[in-house]
């Protein structure tokens, strides 16, 4: 497995959108581009991909999309989770936004995605607001 940071990659966008294509059943708790430009990965403080050999098999990014708020996102291809490849990502985000001084990053998982909020508490992520179908969860930074 080898997670490459790709923000100053003149590829980015067509690797992500490589990810996508090939991500199946994972789009549908993972919906950060449906209404969203590929594009949008420009804005990035931080994006990632995890490879296995030459397959893209993970997906994750740091955010600013909202004003002094950054926004983590983190997506497994179809048959890639249960194996520990979600923290991986988990470790590098997080000591990114960490290491930049972000002093809190936020996400949405679905309520139904029970492995993913187990993950996201194992990094210090807490819940702070809930809809019907969504935790929307926030984490300080370690100082």
């Amino acid at each position: 497995m080898n997670l490459n940071r790709i923000n100053e990659n003149p590829n980015r966008e067509a690797l992500v959108n490589n990810f996508i294509q090939s991500a199946g059943d994972s789009l549908s708790s993972f919906r950060y581009f449906e209404k969203r430009d590929i594009s949008i990965i420009n804005e990035h403080h931080h994006t990632v991909l995890l490879y296995s050999g030459q397959e893209i098999i993970g997906y994750g990014h740091l955010d600013p999309c909202d004003l002094g708020k950054v926004w983590l996102g983190i997506c497994l291809k179809s048959g890639h989770t249960g194996k520990g490849l979600g923290k991986m990502i988990m470790k590098n985000l997080t000591e990114y936004a960490d290491a930049s001084g972000h002093n809190q990053i936020n996400l949405s998982v679905d309520i139904s995605n029970v492995g993913g909020k187990k993950l996201y508490e194992q990094f210090g992520f807490k819940v702070y607001n809930k809809t019907e179908s969504m935790y929307f969860m926030k984490r300080r930074r370690n100082v």
